[in-house]
């Protein structure tokens, strides 16, 4: 079949899109839901034993008025990152995996670990400097049209390093969701696209 060849043989670019579920702790409010798109720049062949990932963007989904965003800057310094993965009769799963980001200033900023920035239409704007540490795993198959499809266990621990305004230095915690699954999808993309192709 035309789509099974082009997804085991012939795709060296891929788009791994993540839908995060996690709880997230405000200040001053308890355990909310939360939610966190990622994609990113895949360079996999399947017949290879690990992939390496960059990433493209970070979408937050807003929570109790509050905008949350990585600036730029941040999104563009993380490291690109390796990852083991089994591909088996079209059955994908990597890791698992534990990946900590902002062991250092890793974004370049000046400040501790990486920059977090966000806005509230009534406390105002601010940054938060965060260090976090995950632990991932995928597991998936791959569907007619090419496209892998599947869960993933995501377990953030998330440590406030500081933080410019008040309200954000009373603690902003993270969490597993203890109800809702994580998910993802990886699609094959053309030859050489460029990370910027990642964006929808």
């Amino acid at each position: 079949m035309m789509v099974w060849w082009a997804a085991t043989a012939g795709a060296a670019t891929w788009l791994l899109e993540e839908d995060l579920r996690v709880e997230v702790r405000p200040p001053l409010v308890g355990w909310q839901d939360g939610r966190t798109r990622l994609r990113w720049l895949v360079e996999w062949e399947p017949a290879a034993p690990t992939f390496t990932a960059h990433l493209c963007s970070v979408e937050v989904v807003p929570m109790l008025g509050a905008e949350t965003s990585w600036p730029a800057a941040t999104v563009a310094a993380m490291p690109t990152l390796s990852r083991p993965v089994t591909w088996v009769d079209g059955q994908f799963q990597a890791g698992p995996v534990v990946e900590t980001v902002g062991q250092g200033d890793d974004d370049g900023d000046g400040n501790p670990g990486i920059t977090v920035e966000v806005r509230h239409p009534k406390v105002g704007v601010g940054q938060v400097f965060v260090r976090q540490t995950s632990r991932m795993s995928w597991a998936g198959r791959l569907g007619a049209d090419g496209v892998v499809r599947g869960t993933m266990e995501y377990e953030p621990e998330q440590e406030m390093l500081g933080a410019t305004t008040w309200w954000l230095r009373m603690g902003l915690s993270q969490r597993k969701h203890p109800r809702e699954t994580s998910t993802f999808t990886l699609s094959p993309l053309p030859a050489g696209a460029p990370c910027g192709s990642a964006a929808s």
